[in-house]
């Protein structure tokens, strides 16, 4: 149900006979409506309520005993809406009832009502240690589910995901609560992921040590040290990471192992190699290094897909837009094909308002009409 609608049935609610014209119902009154037997009326109720704020709290708190469960579930939402530590603080302690359903009912009204409660509960939870542990639990529930919703956003339909600079800028108003979970997320390969799909999972533990770079606190470095110096994949991601967090020291050691195995290569490796000096630039923002290991990889036989894509991305963060172009027409000529991701890469943003952008995302079945108008960027 739309927020329009409720709205205008509270309007009708609150002008019905027993309340003279131009006044707003009693607290008692709105109370008595939310033991309605229509759904219209309790929620008209309830949004009224919210709108009292404090004041009304007194009145709802009672109601968390209503033998009424649609009652107690309206006084749960309306406290938790209302969100000042007086109203919280109440609700907080059900977390431990003794009845599961209350339990959950809490649990998942905070879930959905109460992120504009986090400041109020870590008030609360430094006043009282006994709270301490709930609350702890919320804010990491909280985390996990935002963070798997924006991980979600970055995978196209068709599987593919890739990476950006600035790709977790949607989290950074909550990177308090989230850098611990995202640490968790990375180390541990059986964490609980609620979204379903072994594939999603394991490119959801890279996404979290990607994102650690972006949104973790010093205190996650040493996890992350260790991480690196295990090698593989997640440890290049880790040390991708400890360099946005001031620690160079492993992508430096990288960058001379790569370097150090190109200058001894034979011709036929070196493509290979070069992409992967290319990517490590990338990753850590030195783009014109990048766009030069790319070209280089090309000029070696290896102009692929996926190659001149991120030629273009370098390129396109540079300012260099004609050549960003070119190179991104080209990665299409070769087979490149995800619009989506097309529109999605930020790297990509000083390109979007240029007509051959836009035609190249028409070409992959994109609607060039969605594409958000980009940052200007440097001229060529």
């Amino acid at each position: 149900m739309s927020r329009s609608f409720i709205a205008a049935i509270a309007l009708l609610v609150l002008s019905a006979p027993g309340a003279p014209a131009g006044e707003k119902p009693a607290v008692e009154d709105l109370v008595a409506r939310l033991h309605s037997r229509v759904l219209r009326e309790r929620a008209a109720a309830a949004d009224a309520i919210v709108d009292i704020g404090a004041d009304a709290v007194p009145a709802i708190v009672p109601l968390l005993d209503d033998p009424d469960a649609r009652v107690q579930g309206a006084a749960v939402e309306i406290l938790v809406r209302i969100g000042t530590p007086e109203s919280v603080k109440p609700i907080l302690q059900l977390l431990d009832d003794s009845n599961p359903s209350v339990r959950d009912l809490v649990h998942g009204t905070f879930l959905q009502f109460g992120r504009q409660c986090r400041r109020t509960l870590r008030d609360l939870a430094k006043a009282d240690v006994d709270l301490e542990d709930d609350v702890r639990k919320l804010l990491e529930d909280w985390a996990q589910d935002e963070i798997e919703k924006h991980f979600a956003s970055q995978i196209t339909a068709n599987g593919d995901s890739g990476f950006y600079h600035g790709q977790f800028d949607a989290l950074r108003p909550i990177a308090e609560d989230v850098s611990p979970v995202l640490l968790r997320m990375f180390q541990d390969p059986a964490f609980q992921f609620r979204d379903p799909g072994a594939s999603r999972r394991a490119r959801f533990r890279q996404l979290a040590g990607e994102a650690l770079g972006e949104l973790g606190s010093p205190e996650v470095i040493p996890d992350l040290q260790r991480i690196a110096g295990g090698g593989g994949a997640f440890g290049s991601t880790a040390a991708y990471s400890l360099y946005r967090l001031g620690d160079r020291e492993p992508v430096e050691r990288m960058e001379k192992d790569l370097l150090d195995a190109l200058a001894a290569a034979p011709a036929a490796a070196r493509g290979t190699l070069h992409l992967q000096v290319a990517e490590l630039y990338s990753r850590i923002g030195e783009h014109a290094k990048a766009a030069d290991a790319y070209q280089e990889s090309i000029r070696a036989g290896a102009s692929t897909p996926v190659s001149q894509y991120n030629l273009a991305c370098n390129l396109a963060m540079m300012g260099k837009k004609k050549e960003a172009l070119a190179a991104l027409r080209r990665a299409i000529d070769l087979g490149y094909s995800n619009a989506e991701w097309l529109q999605l890469d930020r790297d990509l943003e000083s390109l979007h308002d240029e007509p051959e952008f836009r035609k190249m995302v028409g070409d992959l079945g994109g609607s060039p009409a969605d594409v958000p108008s980009g940052d200007p960027g440097k001229a060529d």
